[in-house]
């Protein structure tokens, strides 16, 4: 295998021919105890090398990387030396063809150290290629790296946990700013990969546009989420007031509700409650109303509208429900009342 193999798939760029220095802490990696007797490295100290991308990246195509990282710090730079000091050692079983894994990680200029720390000790023994380098293309975006630490956004990506995939189509940035602490955003792209939700990350991504983009509100992701879970996400994602909403819909499931709404009757009574709130709003009215008398107007079918003015007008559910049930005017209900 020569340096030639590991940067066929593309021209190299002036970054990724600039040599910078390392020194990497060997307690980070496991290299061979072999590799580390036959050189005599200390492995309580540094592995200390000077290197580009290319030069790594041409080790790393022919030895797993805590190798490649022990093999540099005693000057072996390029594949054709680690190759011949694997043979002429007896350590031919240590060579591994890594170049599709080199190739990608050039191609999609991603740091060879991220890979390098994303699959040091061992790790990703059971992950494919593919999740591999989409997980060293994560740890390469100081962002995603520590969006969220335990486990890391990286580490999951290279568990097959959620899906990188997924996470651009919606935008890390976006992400980051709809959830800074990244706990409901995970779990959708978790659930979104197991295919355990009816919506997908295009859709998810429509959803965080729609109340983080594009409005100046500031909602919590955990309750849009919940709602998407419960009710689906185009429902969310039209709703007028979602934090009313989401308090109707707690109302609703509360643990001592006199009657147990199914699920078409929650998302009716909802979506009811926030056609209210949107017409108090176009209307300078208070936004909002008692969660029961909702429920109750609901009940009774009356339109919104003319529950909302009701409320406004400071009548009972009682008298809103007979005026609509009687079909009189509200102007001429007060007596007859």
């Amino acid at each position: 295998m020569t340096s030639k193999n590991a940067v066929k798939a593309s021209k190299p760029t002036s970054k990724q021919l600039e040599y910078s220095y390392y020194a990497l802490d060997f307690n980070a990696y496991s290299p061979d105890s072999d590799i580390v007797n036959t050189l005599g490295i200390d492995t309580s100290d540094y592995a200390r090398f000077t290197c580009n991308h290319v030069m790594f990246c041409d080790v790393l195509s022919v030895v797993e990387a805590d190798n490649a990282i022990a093999l540099m710090s005693r000057d072996i730079n390029t594949s054709e030396d680690a190759l011949q000091f694997l043979n002429d050692q007896g350590l031919n079983h240590l060579i591994k063809d890594k170049s599709w894994e080199t190739n990608e990680l050039l191609t999609r200029r991603i740091r060879p150290l991220s890979y390098a720390e994303i699959t040091a000790k061992g790790r990703g023994e059971q992950s494919t290629p593919s999740q591999i380098i989409d997980a060293a293309e994560a740890h390469s975006t100081t962002a995603l790296r520590d969006w969220q630490r335990y486990p890391s956004v990286p580490i999951r990506i290279l568990d097959g946990a959620i899906n990188l995939a997924d996470i651009k189509e919606i935008g890390a940035t976006r992400m980051i700013r709809a959830d800074p602490k990244g706990d409901a955003l995970i779990q959708a792209l978790a659930r979104i990969n197991n295919g355990d939700v009816d919506f997908n990350a295009a859709d998810l991504k429509s959803l965080i546009k729609t109340f983080y983009d594009e409005t100046a509100e500031i909602y919590d992701m955990d309750k849009l989420l919940g709602m998407s879970y419960s009710y689906g996400i185009d429902f969310t994602r039209d709703l007028f007031n979602p934090d009313y909403a989401f308090r109707l819909s707690s109302h609703l499931n509360r643990p001592r509700a006199p009657q147990r709404r199914n699920a078409l009757e929650e998302k009716l009574i909802i979506a009811y409650g926030d056609k209210m709130c949107r017409y108090q709003s176009e209307h300078g009215f208070q936004i909002g109303s008692a969660y029961s008398e909702v429920e109750q107007l609901w009940e009774a079918g009356v339109d919104y509208r003319d529950a909302a003015k009701g409320l406004r007008e400071g009548y009972s559910v009682n008298q809103i429900a007979a005026i609509h049930k009687e079909s009189i005017a509200p102007s001429i209900s007060g007596g007859w009342l």
